[in-house]
């Protein structure tokens, strides 16, 4: 691993250990008003830019070399502040019920799967013009599960990468809890990135995967991704590239 491959991913773990705030309880099983996510809190408060540059900029100016010093210092507290983001925006509601899901399924299937099945994943990234530096993408995702016959609980986690356009991981993989109490259902589901004065320009790609009891349920690596090229006065603009 380069000097900047590991500056970005010491930066990005510095964010997410250091800015994470704790772990709120889901609600029950009802469905409609459910939200699992760190209630109340302010974003621009618990990632402040100059808090989270600070602790990324000395460990990344320390790793970079020569005349990239600045610039790696820039892209590190840039990849630490949107795995900070990452790490606190998440936001999960339940929408459809377990017994819900498991209707629908039955109205096509005589009976419920042996294990745990992820029957919808899918994603949108948003918005679908240009974002100015200051602004925000976001990731929202739709997911259904149907838990299986011979399953007593069910975990899906969501995971978030974002790699750039020489394939290099954009700080650390966040992967966070979408339901609460166990429960299998439909799930409506969000990320957030600050596009900062740190990107440069090119393709990023997100690499989303799923997991139902700690196994990968469904990947896919290739078709979400924004591209960020320089507008006026040099500031940094997403664009979106793609979204499946």
């Amino acid at each position: 691993m380069n000097a900047r491959s590991a500056a970005l991913l010491i930066a990005a773990s510095l964010a997410v250990n250091g800015c994470a705030v704790p772990k709120q309880e889901g609600a029950g099983g009802q469905a409609g008003g459910q939200s699992k996510q760190a209630g109340g809190t302010d974003l621009a408060a618990v990632c402040n830019p100059v808090v989270v540059g600070i602790g990324s900029l000395l460990v990344c100016a320390a790793l970079a070399k020569g005349n990239n010093r600045v610039l790696a210092g820039a892209a590190c507290a840039a990849v630490a502040l949107t795995a900070c983001y990452l790490a606190n925006s998440y936001k999960a509601e339940q929408v459809r019920t377990a017994k819900q899901v498991e209707d629908e399924y039955l109205q096509r299937n005589r009976q419920l799967p042996e294990k745990t099945l992820v029957t919808a994943y899918r994603s949108e990234v948003n918005p679908r013009g240009a974002v100015s530096k200051g602004q925000q993408v976001n990731i929202s995702s739709t997911i259904v599960a149907v838990q299986g016959r011979s399953d007593r609980g069910v975990v899906v986690e969501e995971e978030l990468g974002i790699f750039d356009k020489q394939g290099e991981a954009w700080g650390k993989p966040v992967r966070k809890t979408a339901n609460s109490a166990d429960r299998a259902g439909e799930f409506r589901t969000s990320f957030t990135i600050p596009i900062s004065d740190g990107w440069s320009q090119g393709v990023y790609t997100l690499h989303r995967t799923l997991y139902v009891n700690g196994t990968v349920a469904q990947r896919d690596d290739s078709s979400a991704r924004f591209q960020v090229v320089q507008g006026p006065a040099g500031q940094a603009v997403a664009v979106l590239a793609a979204t499946d």
